[in-house]
């Protein structure tokens, strides 16, 4: 069974969150006569690890508090990026009846974020909408289940609108302690990011930089945002104190 997607994702990193939404990259195809054969998205592990305790201006450990994040792609910046996109369609050709499985996993943990369809389709076109507004900003997994055979290809998403971004699914939450841990690898730093035209010419590769801006949020609280630089080769330990709002 060949299967052919048509989507706003090229074969291996794209931006989803673009000014205007005028990417035009090049889908690229998963397709394969065999039935059987996949296509998975493997990253070496990483033991390197962000550590975050936060408190409130007291020194007493705050739970619950949202942790978000932005990011830079060297050498282009996303200083001029001021619109957004809210959603993307994955429009996709089933060649004869399936089971279609599409669905969103984190980068690196592989954790399941979203289920976009799970059902039994006919032969034929078909759509799926993904709202780009639920995610945090950060590095993620499409995973494309079409009976046996699993594509996956692998996004990104800079949200630039705080405003939306903090009420978007977060990256994590500190525990009862005010602390949170996050792998290095989640970050997908010094992975490049292949832009492609239409004709799928590649146009330029980015790469993530190890500088990035954590975005903390919870209720009752005024928001926070540090800048910090991961180290690539021992843990990073930061600590954040956070302000009661007046």
């Amino acid at each position: 069974m060949t299967l052919f997607l048509k989507t706003s994702f090229i074969f291996f990193l794209i931006v989803l969150v673009l000014p205007g939404c005028k990417d035009k990259s090049n889908p690229g195809s998963p397709g394969n006569s065999d039935d059987t054969a996949s296509s998975l998205i493997t990253v070496q592990t990483d033991s390197v690890t962000l550590k975050g305790k936060i408190l409130d201006e007291q020194g007493n450990p705050l739970s619950g508090v949202a942790v978000h994040y932005t990011f830079e792609l060297k050498p282009k910046s996303l200083s001029k990026i001021t619109n957004t996109c809210p959603s993307t369609v994955i429009n996709y050709t089933l060649p004869g009846a399936a089971h279609v499985k599409i669905q969103i996993l984190r980068w690196y943990t592989r954790e399941i974020l979203e289920v976009i369809s799970d059902a039994n389709q006919e032969a034929g076109a078909h759509s799926a909408i993904l709202n780009l507004n639920q995610l945090t900003n950060g590095f993620y997994i499409y995973q494309f289940i079409v009976d046996k055979k699993v594509t996956e290809r692998a996004f990104y998403i800079i949200n630039t609108d705080n405003a939306i971004l903090y009420n978007s699914k977060p990256l994590t939450t500190s525990n009862q302690d005010g602390n949170f841990a996050l792998p290095r690898g989640i970050f997908a730093i010094g992975y490049p990011s292949v832009r492609t035209d239409e004709a799928g010419t590649p146009i330029e590769t980015l790469y993530v930089s190890s500088t990035i801006k954590i975005l903390l949020n919870k209720t009752g609280y005024n928001r926070f945002e540090k800048t910090i630089d991961l180290n690539t080769v021992s843990n990073t330990e930061e600590q954040f104190v956070m302000s009661k709002a007046r």
